[in-house]
Parts: C-alpha cells; structure tokens; sequence
C-alpha cells in the first residue's frame, strides 16, 4: 500500500456553499516519496506513541498559557489571552482569518500585546502563520518606527520640565481650600 505525504506548501482561496471565499491551507505531495518511494524509517506511530506526543505538544501549550502565575495563581484572563494568540497561531481559520487588531477588542487588549504574545510563541517554537509579517517585513516596520520616533524627539521642542538640565523652576497653580465639613441640618 502506497502512502503519501502531504506538506502544506501555502494557503489558497477556497469557494464555500454559499458563495463565500475563504483561505484554506494548500497541500502537495513529498515529491520524494513519490520518485524514491516512502522513508524506511518513516513508520507509523503506535497508538501509545501518539498518545505520548500529543501530551508533550499539549503541556507545552498549557505551560505558555499559564507561565508567569503570581503564587501559584494562574492569571486566567491572561491564560485565556495567551490560548486565544496560540489558537490563532497555529489555526487562524478557526478565527475566519481574523486580524489580531479585529480580535483584541474583544478580549479587552490592544493589537499590540496580542501581537507580543503570538511574536513570543511563534518564535519560541518556531512556527509561523500566513497572517504574520515575515521577518524581513518586521525588520522594515521596526527601523521605520525607531527612525520616526527619532525624527519626532528632534522636532518636538520639550517643556521646560522634560528638558534635560533644565533648572526653571515649576510654577504650581493653587489650589482653593475646600472644606470638607458638611453642616449639620437642624
């Protein structure tokens, strides 16, 4: 019996029963088992095996969504946030490929942080989505936003009180006295 490896090699638009285009992961075969025929060393994995596998993949999602619990007390809406970022990581489909900027509302963050959270997953275990920038494109966004943010400190003039050595003194505006008696009805 022939088996065939599939490797996902992109995502491609896909046409539902409705008429509606979505992305779904595109698949080719390994072209080398096809011309050499399959890996002697590539048997199938005993029940126990898998069983085994699956556990470490699921402890090491488990330990990133609740690492860093203050105490032994998980932080659960930060344990949520982190398997919500891991999710879409791994399975943005699951998501209708939604942005993280369309998802952060809702769970009450900013883009940004959701972003660090799947920056920090993606990069720790090597994986990769078609929704991320790859990493050329983040160099790029990270160099323009550190040179704007150079060109913004040059031409904002600083007050008196950000500017480095300065010894003018503040004036503090005075606060009224407000007196906080209440008079006794009789």
């Amino acid at each position: 019996m022939n088996h065939l490896h599939y490797t996902q090699s992109t995502y491609g638009w896909v046409e539902d029963t409705l008429g509606e285009m979505h992305r779904e992961p595109v698949y080719t075969p390994n072209m080398s088992d096809i011309i050499d025929g399959p890996d002697p060393d590539d048997s199938p994995v005993s029940d126990e095996e898998a069983l085994t596998i699956m556990a470490k993949c699921l402890n090491g999602v488990l330990s990133f969504c609740f690492e860093n619990s203050a105490d032994g007390n998980p932080n659960l809406p930060l344990a949520f946030r982190r398997f919500c970022c891991v999710a879409w990581a791994l399975r943005p489909e699951y998501f209708n490929h939604a942005s993280l900027a369309a998802m952060a509302p809702s769970l009450s963050v900013t883009r940004a942080s959701l972003s660090s959270i799947v920056r920090k997953f993606c990069d720790r275990h090597g994986v990769r989505n078609v929704l991320m920038k790859n990493e050329t494109t983040r160099e790029t966004y990270s160099k323009a936003r550190k040179e704007s943010h150079a060109r913004r400190l040059k031409e904002k003039p600083g007050t008196p009180c950000e500017a480095p050595g300065s010894s003018e003194a503040i004036e503090l505006i005075p606060t009224p006295f407000i007196s906080t008696s209440v008079p006794s009805s009789k």
